[in-house]
């Protein structure tokens, strides 16, 4: 109020801050927002993200890096095997609902890769830049407010595979 920057005229106001617990490498993504209807009152609301940043580091990383590379290798094998059947079936096989769904899971996982090789990259490359700013003495601010974006799209990929993988599951034993 002392320096009118809320007034009748304001509809929203956005709080939003990156919160980094170097201890755990956990990075939180925050948002609380006020909103100010025209029939009057305050509706409040929030979002809170938390985010590993450095995914495959310890022991459970490594177990969780072979899990995944062994997922990629599996995804490749199960490609060259539908390309196989594309080739043999051609028109019948685009025809075919669960080929469209196997190569669909496919892109998916690629889908999923390139967004952890990107969060990866961008993580470390800010890390690099704030090192040498710190070298240089200089204090510097870490811009990491995107990847929970990036960490809730690859949860809810990860969430339309689980659902495809399943039902193609349960169509071999039905």
């Amino acid at each position: 109020r002392r320096h009118d920057w809320l007034d009748i005229q304001t509809r929203a106001v956005f709080v939003d801050a990156m919160l980094f617990n170097p201890s755990l490498r956990l990075a939180a993504s925050v948002r609380l927002l006020a909103e100010m209807p025209q029939y009057g009152g305050v509706v409040v609301s929030s979002d809170f993200v938390a985010v590993q940043l450095m995914r495959y580091s310890g022991v459970s990383g490594t177990f969780e890096l072979i899990i995944d590379l062994l997922g990629i290798f599996w995804t490749l094998k199960l490609l060259f095997v539908e390309f196989l059947a594309l080739r043999a079936m051609k028109a019948e096989y685009i025809k075919s609902f669960w080929g469209i769904i196997m190569w669909l899971k496919g892109v998916l996982i690629f889908a999923v890769v390139g967004l952890r090789v990107t969060a990866l990259k961008d993580i470390s490359r800010q890390h690099a830049h704030n090192r040498d700013l710190q070298a240089q003495g200089v204090n510097a601010y870490v811009d990491l407010h995107h990847i929970p974006s990036l960490a809730l799209i690859d949860a809810n990929i990860m969430a339309v595979l689980s659902v495809l993988i399943y039902a193609r599951l349960f169509s071999y034993c039905a």
